[in-house]
């Protein structure tokens, strides 16, 4: 294992994040590896100190689970030199990216809690065909999904007997039918979110579109759903996906998810949100997102009870 995927791994290890087999490689390299160790320790000295702390402040542990999250990346088992040039995404760089760290009191908070919800990306194989998709069944595993080096192919790898690399421009027909069914049944969490970067850029078709709204309501990791709901803001004047914001703000088990959704909605505020936030200053259970649905009911001259 090299000190770079040692590091990008130390909080991985710390939260016993790692497969067994993993965290006897790193361990072994952290043995011999001077400045890999010192990492060590300073990461667990970090996190002690957080553990010491009596009432940990919300930005405080918002930074503490961005760092964690800067750890996750594609965990990815060794490829056969004969395939060359295939390199997984480093999707959780590019995740942090588009939300870069805020010391705000409210939505770091929130938003960052939600990078740290239940992200582990193992590996395994599921036969779930949809109609009109190509079958994921004829695949034992796919293992990663990236575009090619001049941006306009899609590179999918795929295990079958032998390995192979599957080819062909994001638009067409059986690609964007197999990152669809990807996204909506491969059980893989890693390759999920791989796969909603690259069909984000093909939102405004239709079909692309409704995957992508239904990873953003319905998938079981809050980075995918996070993913989709970047990939739909600039969508949020569509009545469907209008509704699907609501359904978020209203459903969503992770306050990071509401707090996205809720700002998105009350960026332009009108009277038609008036209903749902008196209903969300009577019974929702994040102070963050009663006290925005009060003061956008302020600013709308609206009472926040109803009557």
């Amino acid at each position: 294992m090299s000190c770079e995927r040692v590091k990008d791994r130390i909080l991985l290890y710390l939260y016993d994040e790692l497969e067994e087999n993993q965290r006897d490689a790193l361990e072994e390299h952290a043995d011999s590896c001077q400045s890999c160790s010192a990492a060590l320790d300073n990461e667990r000295q970090f996190l002690r100190s957080l553990n010491e702390r009596e009432v940990p402040s919300a930005a405080l542990l918002a930074e503490c689970r961005h760092d964690l999250m800067r750890g996750v990346h594609h965990l990815q088992s060794e490829q056969p030199s004969h395939i060359a040039g295939v390199i997984p995404l480093a999707w959780w760089r590019r995740l942090q990216q588009s939300f870069p760290p805020m010391r705000v009191a409210w939505q770091p908070a929130a938003a960052m809690a939600l990078l740290a919800a239940g992200f582990y990306a193992g590996r395994f194989a599921e036969s779930a065909p949809t109609g009109g998709s190509l079958p994921l069944g004829a695949f034992s595993d796919i293992q990663s999904v990236q575009l090619g080096p001049g941006q306009n192919e899609v590179e999918i790898v795929v295990e079958e007997l032998t390995r192979r690399i599957i080819r062909g421009a994001p638009g067409d027909p059986h690609i964007r039918s197999l990152l669809i069914s990807t996204v909506r049944e491969y059980p893989n969490s890693g390759i999920r979110l791989d796969t909603l970067d690259i069909l984000s850029a093909g939102a405004a078709d239709r079909e692309v579109r409704r995957a992508l709204r239904e990873a953003m309501v319905g998938d079981r990791n809050a980075g995918v759903r996070l993913r989709a709901f970047e990939a739909l803001k600039s969508y949020k004047d569509d009545p469907e996906m209008h509704q699907a914001f609501v359904e978020v703000l209203l459903n969503d088990d992770n306050p990071g998810m509401r707090v996205q959704a809720i700002d998105l909605l009350t960026e332009n505020p009108d009277r038609s949100l008036v209903g749902l936030l008196q209903g969300l200053v009577e019974r929702d259970q994040n102070n963050y997102i009663r006290l925005q649905s009060r003061r956008i009911l302020h600013d709308l001259n609206a009472p926040a009870g109803r009557f």
